[in-house]
Formats: C-alpha cells, sequence, structure tokens
C-alpha cells in the first residue's frame, strides 16, 4: 500500500500552530531511527543527512520540521522495503502531528502507520489505524484521501480472506471517489470489485465491473490501468 506522506497533505505543516510545550515534550520521543545497514550506501547517506538534520529540529524544538524530516525518513525506509525503521518513524510523526490538532495531518500519519503495520503482517493493527483516519478525512472534508483510506481497509480484509467486508468498504469507497472527480480512484475500485465477484466465481458481474472499469482507463490514458483491467477481463474468458 503507498503511504501518504505530510508533504502531499491538503495542508502545510509548517503554517500550523503547535501548543508551547511540545519542544519540552518531544525530548521523550523514542531514539530517532538510525541509518539501516539494510539500505543501499546512497540511501543511507540521506537518512544520515536526514539524522543530522532531526538533530538540528530537536534542539530548536521544531516540531514541524521535526514532523516532516521523520516523515522523509520513514519514507524511503518504506519504499525500500524496511517497514520495520519506516513504522518507528511514521509512529514518531505520528505523536507529533496528534498534538496539533490538525485532522488532515494525524488522518495522513495514521494511514502511513497503518501501511507501515501491513507491510509487516499485522493486519488487524493495520485496520486500527485506518479506521483511526476515516473520521479525520471527514473531518477535514477530503473525500479523495477517505475513499483511498477505505480501499486500503477492503485490501487488508482481503488479505485476511474477508471478501464481504472487502466489497463493503471498496462500495463505500466508490461514492466519494466520484464526488472527488478522481476518475482513475474510481476505475480502481471497480477492477477491485470485479476481482471480489471473480473469485467468487461470479463471471458475469465480474465482466460488468471491469468493463466499467475499461470506460474510465481508455478517455483518461492510463495505459497501465487499463492493460490490468484487460488481463483481468482475459482470465474470465480462459475459464470457459
Amino acid at each position: 500500500m503507498p503511504v501518504r506522506l505530510l508533504l502531499a497533505a491538503t495542508v502545510v505543516l509548517s503554517s500550523f500552530t503547535f501548543p508551547s510545550q511540545i519542544g519540552a515534550q518531544n525530548e521523550s520521543l523514542p531514539d530517532s531511527p538510525h541509518p539501516s545497514h539494510r539500505l543501499p550506501p546512497e540511501l543511507q547517506s540521506k537518512i544520515a543527512e536526514l539524522r543530522q538534520r532531526l538533530d538540528v529540529a530537536l534542539q530548536a524544538k521544531d516540531a514541524p520540521a521535526q514532523a516532516i524530516i521523520l516523515d522523509r525518513m520513514g519514507a524511503l525506509y518504506y519504499t525500500h522495503s524496511d517497514p520495520f525503521d519506516a513504522l518507528e518513524a511514521f509512529k514518531q510523526v505520528l505523536s507529533i502531528v496528534h498534538k496539533a490538532h490538525q485532522p488532515a495531518l494525524e488522518a495522513t500519519a495514521l494511514c502511513d502507520v497503518g501501511a507501515s503495520e501491513f507491510a509487516l503482517g499485522d493486519a488487524e493493527e493495520a485496520l486500527e489505524f485506518y479506521k483511526e483516519a476515516l473520521p479525520l478525512w471527514r473531518t477535514a472534508g477530503n473525500k479523495d484521501h477517505e475513499a483511498a483510506t477505505l480501499g486500503d481497509i477492503a485490501e487488508v480484509f482481503r488479505a485476511l480472506n474477508d471478501s464481504d467486508e472487502a466489497l463493503q468498504f471498496d462500495r463505500r469507497s466508490l461514492p466519494l471517489y466520484v464526488e472527488a472527480g478522481n476518475r482513475s480512484g474510481e476505475a480502481a475500485v471497480l477492477n477491485n470489485i470485479g476481482l471480489i465477484y471473480f473469485a467468487r466465481h461470479d463471471r458475469k458481474r465480474a465482466l460488468d465491473f471491469f468493463n466499467q472499469a475499461i470506460a474510465i482507463y481508455r478517455p483518461l490514458g492510463n495505459r497501465p490501468g487499463e492493460a490490468t483491467t484487460l488481463s483481468n477481463i482475459g482470465g474470465i474468458y480462459n475459464q470457459f
């Protein structure tokens, strides 16, 4: 699952006002992640540079800077298959942004923690963080991210072999993507719903949802999405 990252949120972290006592509280945060020997040398160098910047931010009691730097560290770990260190970084981000009382930021951090938990194989923990993020996205009025989080929850349920719950959450995400005008997101959910029906051997319904997805992907010029869905359609005909 993708992480969302604070810099991609709908607001700018550095513009927020944190409680005056947050700087002192930051000193009691868990030890910051250190460069991992599992990462390639060039990425270890990037992590080391970020660690130095984090030390400066900690000394200055600059909470927004700390959150952004830790978020970047978490993203580097996560995208290079180190979800354990990513989880540690994102949890520290969450402990900081929770004090800012900004729902979009907190929801972003919760989703990043959830993605890391899922990557570590802890689906139940991932569900808790994703579900905690949902009302915050609603408060922030971000239908696109709310839909994406519903889709993440559906993906967790698919991993748990609970297709009923997966289908429920996919269906909940669909109208939100429509309202947000996110056609690619809408097509992806239609494809995912088709896969659920395909797994249930309901070929007619599966084909209907796949065709709806194709009808969106094609005019968008989304070739990867179209190719994936065409492959799924091919899987249906291969079973006849």
